[in-house]
């Protein structure tokens, strides 16, 4: 009986990743759309991105307000969920009749995270406070660009109607946006307060100048499980999950030949 079975299961492997007979396709083309979030993780470009919502706040008190003080200026934060979409296109070339293919993939995509960013800091001079400097920046990041991959993939299963393949590789993010924010601070002096309000609005590009932590780019590995369904010979739908600079959940069309 343990024979049968050992000979059973391994009849099923090799019909799991063999092509189906005749339905071998050397190419596809895919486009998704695809729903995005950064969460359960903190990626790099998360991380970033709240720099420079941080330096946004930053540069919007200093212009404005006491700037030789505020260097040292800290903050507390809270990045509230963020969410994003994405618009893919993947091509794929198998490699011979194996169930393994390389494909290049280019994306545009676009994410928000909105934020609330407090400030609270005492200037004292031989132990006694002078200036006390409160403020609050409420606003979100939104970010864009046009990323690119180079994946290989493993086909899984393959039948008639049906694949479940399995890919990785790496993603280049190049990345631009802007930041709005809208600020309420006031600095208190004994020769009376100051008062900032009113939104201040500014770019990525700008956070950049501020600090040299936000890279113009991010190259980071990528995961994908990734399932077709075949409506007839050549044309067939997709359905993916990624992990990437957060997780992409994807849906879309797929055309072989």
């Amino acid at each position: 009986m343990d024979g049968r079975v050992g000979i059973a299961a391994a009849l099923i492997f090799c019909l799991s990743v063999l092509p189906a007979s005749g339905q071998a396709r050397k190419y596809e083309v895919e486009v998704s759309y695809s729903a995005w979030t950064l969460a359960p993780f903190h990626p790099l470009l998360e991380s970033r991105t709240e720099t420079a919502a941080r330096e946004a706040f930053r540069e919007a008190l200093g212009s404005t307000l006491l700037s030789s003080i505020l260097s040292p200026l800290s903050t507390a934060a809270d990045f509230g969920g963020s969410s994003g979409r994405s618009l893919i296109a993947t091509v794929w070339m198998r490699l011979g009749r194996s169930p393994f293919s390389i494909g290049l993939r280019a994306d545009a995509f676009e994410f928000r995270l909105p934020y609330t960013i407090d400030a609270l800091e005492t200037v004292a001079i031989i132990g006694f406070p002078v200036v006390e400097i409160e403020g609050r920046s409420v606003g979100t990041v939104r970010v864009r660009g046009l990323g690119g991959s180079v994946l290989g993939q493993w086909t899984a299963i393959e039948t008639r109607r049906f694949d479940l393949a399995l890919a990785a590789g790496v993603t280049f993010f190049p990345y631009e946006g802007t930041i709005d924010q809208d600020i309420q601070a006031t600095v208190r002096t004994p020769l009376g307060d100051t008062t900032l309000s009113g939104p201040f609005d500014s770019t990525i590009a700008e956070a950049r100048r501020w600090s040299e932590d936000i890279p113009r780019a991010i190259l980071s590995p990528t995961a994908v499980i990734a399932a077709r369904f075949w409506l007839s010979r050549n044309l067939g739908l997709s359905a993916s999950v990624a992990a990437s600079q957060g997780v992409f959940v994807s849906g879309g069309l797929v055309y072989g030949f």
